[in-house]
C-alpha cells in the first residue's frame, strides 16, 4: 500500500556524525534547535533521568511530543521501532538510525513512520555527515490529516532538518 503523506529531506551538516546523532537522540536538547517538535516527554516516569541529564532516546521507548503544527500545540505519542548505533570498533564511516510509529490509534485507522539517518562521510581529509529523515502516513486518518494540515507536518519535517543543520554547525569545535 502506498503511502497517503510521503515527506522526504535531506541536508549535508560540517558536524561529526556522533555529535549529531547525540543532539537527535537527547531530547533535552530539542528545546534549543528544534522548531518543529519542541518537547519530547518521556511517558514512562520511571525512565525518567535525573533532572539536568541528558533524555536519550531507547529502544520501545514512548514519548509524548509536543508538534507545532499551524501554531497549535499537538501532543502525538511515538514509540521508537528502530534504533541503530555502528559498532564502536568497526572502522570507515559510521551509520546511525533511529525510527518511532504513532501510538494510540488502531493501526488500520493511522499508521505513521518517522525515520531519522545520519551517515558520516569521510571525504579529501574531511568528516562530515548526511542527515536524512521523513514521515510515512498510511490509513484512512492520514487522508484528513494530508488535507488538513499536510502541508505544515512537511514544512515542519524540513525544518526540523534545517534547525539540526544549523544548531550543529554553529557549536563550538576543536580545530585539529
Amino acid at each position: 500500500m502506498a503511502a497517503v503523506i510521503s515527506v522526504k529531506t535531506q541536508v549535508t551538516i560540517k558536524a561529526p556524525a556522533r555529535e549529531v546523532w547525540e543532539t537527535l537522540i537527547d531530547t533535552s536538547t530539542w528545546p534549543q534547535w528544534n522548531s518543529f517538535i519542541p518537547k519530547a516527554e518521556i511517558v514512562n516516569k520511571q525512565e525518567q533521568p535525573p533532572e539536568g541529564e541528558p533524555q536519550y532516546w531507547k529502544m520501545d521507548q514512548q514519548r509524548k511530543f509536543t508538534a507545532i503544527v499551524a501554531g497549535m500545540k499537538q501532543h502525538p505519542m511515538q514509540k521508537v521501532v528502530a534504533f541503530e548505533e555502528p559498532d564502536p570498533s568497526a572502522t570507515g564511516p559510521k551509520a546511525y538510525r533511529i525510527c518511532w510509529a504513532v501510538q494510540g490509534y488502531p493501526h488500520f485507522l493511522l499508521n505513521t513512520y518517522r525515520f531519522n539517518e545520519i551517515n558520516e562521510v569521510e571525504e579529501e581529509g574531511e568528516t562530515y555527515c548526511i542527515y536524512r529523515t521523513g514521515e510515512e502516513q498510511f490509513g484512512p486518518l492520514a487522508h484528513v490529516i494530508k488535507r488538513t494540515i499536510g502541508g505544515q507536518i512537511e514544512n515542519g519535517i524540513k525544518a526540523w532538518a534545517e534547525d539540526l543543520k544549523k544548531f550543529m554547525e554553529n557549536q563550538p569545535r576543536d580545530q585539529d
